[in-house]
């Protein structure tokens, strides 16, 4: 038994042209009746004729059927035959002319038909049905620049999801072929779009050869709809058609087909924001109490939208002296109770750190309160006894000075009356007198003195040469906490 095989399908040839070297769909400079173009053509149909034509880009958008047509928006056309491998090697100079049969068609093009995407002739080979085989546009002197398109949306602000028509004009990116833009939204890519700029048409005119036709093309249509991931507020919406222009096409090669309108999306919604606190101070007088309470400064500052209050202060850490003892009142409130439990007599500043937390649980930035501790006012005076000189038996009497010292932390009030004296000559109290010189009393805060001067006479005949005399001097000050420092006594001999 014997299995036959088909045989191999020969292999499909297609049509390629270069013109003065350059691959079809390229382009050349051209000067009119001075450039010759060297066309050499692979793949074509094999000995038969094949249309050599300087065509307006409006023969490619003849629709007639009658190749006539076509012709007759060309500058020129001729004939060359391929031979029996399909192989074209020609040549063919530029027409003079500029403008075609069909007065519509012009080399290079007008603005209107550069407006709609028609940029270039081309030079075509074509087969006698007007089949293209391949082309090279020219570029003739006196191109005329690309319109700068435009974009109009509707609507103009929205949500995910809506839908936006587009529209604009000068959109010069498709000519014979559509070419659908990509949208972006605030640079998140539109993938849901109908967007388009559909290619131009031309419908012959009643003129002669067709002259006075209507093109039309250029022109945005459709919508897309607004992707998820836009940002919020006003959004760039980026309308962008490929330029599909070959290298060596000015002034089109590289030019961006773009524009750009905003869309406006809804604001950001308000955020909840934490409390806010701020540094505080405190005092507690161990003269009233070792308590006191405090408000701890705490904002809310949400956004209008947002409700989401205070509900409690918190201790950070510890305080900075143990001493204190700091207790948060409990959870709506923002006051603690401060407890110094140190010595009432010693002062000191203790600080301490809280936060504030809302109805939210968002809790703030820290912040520290500043706790002055006043100490019990102590009343403590202080006696100094002075004695200049010695004692001298023929002046019958000698100064005394008593020097008062507040050492205490209160205000006190000294006078004459609180200094009392003890005065002994070899060890017996003296029989003399003492009295003020200057009576009256003195008001002494904190660290000051006054001297008290008094007059101390002598009994008759108790001091002789060489007698021993010990002054003593006493203040008495109501509420004093220490005695150790009211008594000072002073000794002489007489002399």
């Amino acid at each position: 038994m014997s299995v036959a095989t088909a045989p191999p399908a020969a292999p499909q040839v297609v049509p390629s042209c270069t013109f003065n070297g350059v691959p079809a769909n390229g382009a050349i400079d051209v000067t009119p009746g001075v450039t010759s173009v060297a066309i050499s053509c692979t793949g074509l149909t094999p000995s038969v004729s094949h249309f050599i034509a300087d065509a307006s880009p409006l023969a490619g958008l003849v629709t007639t059927g009658n190749i006539q047509d076509q012709l007759n928006l060309t500058m020129g056309f001729s004939l060359a035959n391929s031979d029996a491998s399909g192989n074209l090697s020609t040549s063919f100079v530029i027409p003079a002319a500029t403008v075609s049969s069909n007065t519509d068609g012009t080399c290079p093009p007008s603005q209107a038909q550069v407006n709609v995407g028609l940029t270039n002739c081309a030079l075509a080979v074509a087969s006698l049905t007007g089949v293209p085989e391949g082309f090279v546009l020219l570029n003739y002197p006196g191109q005329p620049s690309p319109p700068t398109p435009n974009l109009s949306l509707n609507p103009t602000s929205g949500d995910v999801g809506t839908s936006v028509a587009v529209s604009g004009t000068g959109w010069w990116g498709s000519g014979t072929t559509d070419n659908p833009p990509t949208i972006t939204v605030g640079g998140v890519p539109a993938t849901t779009s109908t967007a388009n700029v559909p290619h131009a048409t031309y419908t012959l005119g009643s003129g002669a050869f067709g002259s006075g036709g209507t093109l039309t093309g250029g022109d945005l249509t459709g919508a897309f709809t607004i992707p998820s991931g836009v940002g919020f507020g006003t959004q760039p919406v980026v309308v962008t058609q490929t330029n599909t222009h070959p290298a060596n096409n000015a002034p089109y090669t590289g030019v961006p087909i773009s524009a750009t309108a905003n869309f406006q999306m809804p604001p950001p919604p308000p955020v909840d924001a934490a409390p806010v606190t701020s540094n505080a101070t405190a005092t507690i007088d161990r003269n009233i109490s070792n308590t006191t309470t405090v408000t701890l400064p705490a904002t809310d500052t949400d956004p209008t939208g947002i409700n989401t209050p205070v509900a409690s202060c918190s201790l950070v850490g510890s305080p900075s002296d143990p001493r204190l003892i700091v207790d948060p009142n409990g959870a709506g409130t923002c006051q603690a109770t401060l407890t110094d439990n140190g010595s009432a007599t010693v002062g000191a500043t203790v600080t301490f750190q809280f936060t504030a937390t809302d109805t939210a649980n968002l809790t703030g930035n820290t912040s520290t309160v500043t706790v002055t501790i006043i100490p019990t006012a102590v009343v403590d005076g202080a006696l100094d006894v002075i004695v200049n000189g010695p004692v001298r038996t023929a002046a019958g009497a000698k100064t005394i000075v008593g020097k008062a010292t507040n050492v205490g932390t209160s205000p006190i009030t000294v006078c004459d009356t609180d200094i009392s004296w003890a005065i002994s000559v070899n060890g017996s109290p003296t029989t003399g007198t003492v009295a003020p010189k200057n009576p009256g009393c003195s008001d002494l805060g904190p660290g000051s003195s006054h001297r008290f001067r008094f007059t101390w006479t002598y009994g008759s005949g108790e001091v002789s040469l060489g007698a021993t005399v010990d002054f003593t001097g006493t203040l008495s000050v109501a509420n004093d906490v220490d005695l150790t420092n009211n008594t000072n006594t002073e000794t002489r001999t007489a002399k």
